[in-house]
Parts: C-alpha cells; structure tokens; sequence
C-alpha cells in the first residue's frame, strides 16, 4: 500500500495533468451536445410554432391529414381538368374568312364566308352575300369538314383556312 501511495505521490504531477486533459475534452464534448440540443430545441419550437398544446404526434398526424385531402383534391382538380380538356375539342374555335366581291360592280369584298369549327372539323359557315339593294345571309352545318348542302368555293376556302391547323 505504501508502494501504491508513493507512485501517486511520484507521479502526481502527470496523473494531474492527465485528469485536467480529460476534463477539458469531457467539456468540449458537453458544449458540442449543449449546442445540438439546442439547434434541435429550436427546430423542434419552429415545427410547433402556431400550434397551441399539441405534442408532435399531433402535430404529424394533422400533417398527415391534410396532406391526405391535398392529395385527393388534386386527383379530383386532375379529373375535372381532363375532363374540360375532351370538352374543349368540342368548343367552336377554329375560324376561316374569306372576303369577296360576289357580284360584278359591287366593290370593297363586302362579301364573306366564314367557317367555325370544332378540334373535330364539325361547326357552321356563315356567308353574306352583299348586292346594290340588299344583303342575304346564310349558314350551312358542317360535319367533320363538309356538309349535306352545296358548299361555294368561297365556304370550301373558309373551311381550309379554319382547317389549316389539321394539316400540319
């Protein structure tokens, strides 16, 4: 036992040393936990702010909750959108003009036909047929790209040119 004491005594100096080394890496080591703890406090405060008295699992799951219905909103946003995109084929927005002069004497291509068509080539031509006393006005049904009834040359170019995207 005396053996043991005057070794401590011998190398107190070192076992001193060697014991203030360990502190100061154990306080490093303390300070670099106190500083995570605290960036995860804070984290943890800024996933709670806003919200009064809940613990995270609350939290998670009203987040989960309302990602589920921003979810199936979407889908239900998707299928209208698809929807309204078949329908849109269907709306009137192809248009061809051409203006003449139908009658000799009669100036200013005041004459026109005029095609409306749908994505599937099917609408209406309107042609107005403007003389010295009087101006008539017809339409003709078009089904995809022509009709039951005689067409002119003029409404034959009014539905080429409404239809010129078709040939591309």
């Amino acid at each position: 036992m005396e053996s043991f004491m005057s070794l401590l005594q011998d190398n107190s100096y070192i076992i001193t040393a060697t014991l203030m080394f360990l502190l100061l890496v154990v306080a490093a080591l303390t300070l670099v936990l106190l500083l995570k703890v605290q960036k995860i406090k804070k984290q943890y405060e800024r996933l709670l702010s806003g919200v009064s008295e809940q613990n995270v699992e609350e939290v998670l799951i009203d987040y989960l909750t309302s990602t589920k219905e921003l979810e199936s909103r979407t889908k239900a946003l998707e299928v209208r959108m698809g929807t309204a995109e078949l329908e849109a084929g269907t709306h009137l927005q192809n248009i061809g003009m051409v203006r003449y002069n139908a009658f000799e004497g009669v100036g200013g291509e005041q004459s026109f036909s005029m095609a409306l068509l749908d994505d599937r080539r099917n609408g209406v031509t309107i042609t107005g047929i403007f003389g010295h006393s009087e101006t008539r006005v017809y339409a003709k049904p078009i089904e995809d790209g022509s009709s039951k009834y005689n067409l002119s040359p003029e409404e034959i170019e009014a539905i080429s040119k409404a239809g010129s995207k078709y040939s591309r």
